[in-house]
């Protein structure tokens, strides 16, 4: 793992060019190109450059991947699922929760304050895991693994002493159910795909974000707001999947040899995801965004205001979610 963590930094600090790999010297048997929607300083985007090089050097080259970032291939972040459901493209990074309103299982680690951190979510993720599984199937993929954002934040213009200072801010969001959290407390959501969020920023369509610390570095969102929240209100996981067409024309050998390793790398990617937030945190501060501190009331407001959306949630998923919840519960209350 040590050695895996040395090579997430070096293509890190080196800034590999998507897509560039060392070549095995074999003719390539398999070619796979991989939208991703994030830069490629990104954690993801590093993430899925190591899994990419790791393929080919673990199939002696029979496997290769090609990474493309930023959404250069011209697919949104919505649209990752049915993408590969269609075959349009074998392999990409996919936001689930932006997935929601086809299967809405994806959105389960976005309901408010259900998980405290990252030991919570790795319990949440061992029960939730065969029910996304299950979805991915049911939409012709397989998932190879699950990386989380680091926990959520709010950026915004002014300061927020209370839960009234929320009341009416535009704020961009990015699903359906960040939307719903963000209404509940009062703020007036805007749903778009990242790509559309910088130019909201600068006309004043939106006047607020709900994401991660690795997002405000990518999008330099000093340049626009002022102060950062870590409200850990939700999390937002990221699952990398195969088109399962793509995924049985491999040899069995090849398939064994790319699921052994993405079970390995999973751990390390989620490790990196947390080290990066604690790297982007100190690089927003430096570029002047305050770190501000959520009071104890504004925060049980905040939770209070959000209860409502989980049982709204468990009522329209049924089972699947109940029965995910109960066992995840059941396990962290011991």
């Amino acid at each position: 793992m040590s050695l895996l963590k040395s090579t997430f930094t070096k293509v890190l600090t080196s800034c590999v060019v998507a897509g560039m790999y060392i070549s095995s010297g074999n003719a390539a048997e398999v070619n796979w190109d991989f939208p991703i929607s994030w830069p490629e300083k990104n954690f993801h985007t590093v993430n899925a450059t190591i899994f990419a090089s790791e393929v080919e050097k673990s199939t002696n080259g029979e496997v290769q991947i090609t990474i493309h970032p930023n959404g250069s291939l011209g697919f949104k972040g919505p649209e990752m699922l049915t993408s590969v459901e269609q075959g349009l493209v074998p392999i990409a990074d996919i936001v689930m929760s932006a997935q929601s309103g086809i299967a809405p299982i994806l959105a389960l680690d976005t309901l408010p304050y259900l998980v405290n951190d990252i030991d919570q979510l790795r319990i949440l993720y061992k029960h939730w895991r065969p029910a996304v599984e299950n979805a991915a199937a049911k939409h012709n993929q397989k998932v190879l693994y699950m990386v989380p954002w680091p926990p959520a934040m709010i950026y915004t213009k002014s300061q927020v002493n209370s839960i009234d200072d929320l009341k009416g801010v535009k704020v961009r969001t990015y699903s359906k159910s960040s939307s719903e959290m963000m209404n509940s407390l009062g703020m007036t959501a805007i749903q778009m795909p990242w790509g559309e969020l910088i130019p909201a920023l600068a006309s004043g369509a939106v006047e607020s974000v709900t994401t991660s610390a690795a997002s405000g570095v990518d999008g330099k969102l000093w340049e626009y707001l002022d102060y950062m929240y870590v409200t850990s209100h939700t999390w937002s996981t990221n699952m990398v999947t195969v088109n399962l067409d793509a995924w049985n024309a491999l040899s069995d050998k090849q398939r064994s040899t790319i699921d052994e390793l993405a079970q390995k790398l999973e751990p390390v990617f989620i490790e990196n995801a947390l080290s990066d937030h604690i790297a982007k945190l100190k690089t927003l501060q430096s570029n002047g965004i305050e770190l501000g501190t959520i009071s104890p009331d504004t925060l049980e407001n905040m939770k209070t205001l959000t209860a409502p959306l989980v049982e709204k949630y468990v009522n329209e998923v049924g089972a699947p979610a109940s029965d995910v919840l109960k066992k995840y519960r059941t396990e962290i209350n011991g």
